[in-house]
């Protein structure tokens, strides 16, 4: 039986269509996975919404031999395994992405990403305290997701060094530009992510996260991965709902 962190991976993988919304193995494929009792190869082509598109590299294969072959045997694996397998799967979702599906409004008064006076795009932020919720574009969801991977903070309070990023004037106002913004940021985190040991991990962040100074640094890192998850599965859920109007 596998540890701690690859049974949370191969739970993940299994349920991994519930996540990102609207896709589910074709019929003759059952997931394999040995919490599940089954060895039988998976195909590797999902049928989301009437159209076919090839699984990511590791993307429910059987066993994730990636992680039960080799034999993952640290947290900070763990955490680059997750981390990755999580990118992957957002990256294949946005496949093709174009600019009227990053600015469809599900509904009215979204949140989204607008053309501001200077010429730039501006996101709208996030919702005051106490504001009635909005639903979101997939413009502001992924300029949201590009933000949080390339923080200034995710360097220090995993104990490395900011990575040297290119400033942005604005946010993204294109699919391609947002798309390439997301390349650049997650190749940013995980930069600072793989340079990380055990031992850090297992450290305090310490004064520079202020009240969260007494947490351990690689509480900080589940928290970036779970945004990357939890995010990417609203956008992914964005596209398909996109793809149902008609």
């Amino acid at each position: 039986m596998p540890g701690g962190g690859a049974l949370f991976f191969a739970l993940l993988q299994c349920h991994s269509f519930a996540v990102v919304g609207c896709c589910e193995p074709v019929d003759d494929a059952p997931p394999a996975c040995p919490l599940l009792g089954t060895h039988r190869k998976v195909r590797q082509i999902l049928k989301p919404a009437g159209r076919e598109i090839a699984a990511p590299p590791g993307f429910l294969t059987a066993c994730a031999p990636s992680v039960y072959d080799r034999g993952v045997t640290s947290t900070r694996d763990d955490l680059v395994e997750l981390s990755h397998y999580a990118w992957r799967r957002l990256w294949e979702r946005m496949a093709g992405l174009t600019d009227e599906e990053y600015f469809w409004e599900p509904v009215s008064r979204c949140l989204t990403v607008r053309r501001a006076a200077d010429g730039t795009f501006r996101s709208d932020g996030a919702q005051g305290p106490g504001e009635a919720f909005r639903f979101t574009t997939l413009a502001w969801r992924l300029s949201h997701i590009a933000d949080f991977l390339r923080e200034d903070r995710n360097g220090p309070w995993l104990g490395r060094p900011v990575p040297e990023l290119k400033a942005r004037d604005g946010d993204l106002g294109t699919a391609t530009g947002a798309l390439t913004a997301l390349e650049t940021s997650y190749g940013a985190w995980r930069t600072v992510l793989e340079s990380t040991t055990d031992e850090s991990l297992a450290a305090p962040i310490g004064e520079v996260a202020g009240h969260y100074g007494a947490a351990s640094r690689r509480s900080f890192a589940l928290h970036v991965i779970d945004e990357l998850i939890h995010h990417g599965a609203e956008a992914a859920l964005l596209r398909d709902l996109y793809l149902a109007q008609g």
